[in-house]
């Protein structure tokens, strides 16, 4: 299903796009669901430029979030979410800058996908 642009008023963390490349489909964690999936939800979710959020800085690629509110937004369990988060971390696609605050690897984003 293709979405077009967004309309005018659209918030702007509704705005941009991620392309992603077909090397994603060798990745070692896309037969896994919920690990796939997590990751989509947190590259469609990450910041797509440098802002200020409750005075902390939130830069491109990163995101402030926690396993409930991905468990909620993503109908995954909480220990589903844990498990994905895991399995990211020891991929490098991850780095956890605080409890709150997750960091999309510079080095797995140039491998397997774009922030626009």
């Amino acid at each position: 299903m293709l979405v077009g642009p967004p309309k005018k008023g659209v918030q702007a963390m509704d705005s941009g796009f991620i392309k992603i490349y077909r090397l994603f489909l060798e990745w070692e964690w896309y037969d896994d669901i919920n690990t796939s999936r997590l990751f989509l939800h947190l590259l469609l979710k990450a910041n797509f430029k440098d802002k200020k959020w409750h005075g902390i800085d939130v830069k491109r690629g990163e995101i402030l979030t926690g396993r409930k509110e991905l468990s909620k937004q993503t109908g995954l369990s909480e220990q589903q979410v844990r498990s994905s988060l895991n399995k990211l971390k020891s991929t490098s696609g991850l780095t956890f800058i605080s409890q709150k605050t997750i960091k999309l690897s510079r080095f797995f984003s140039n491998a397997f996908f774009l922030i626009c």
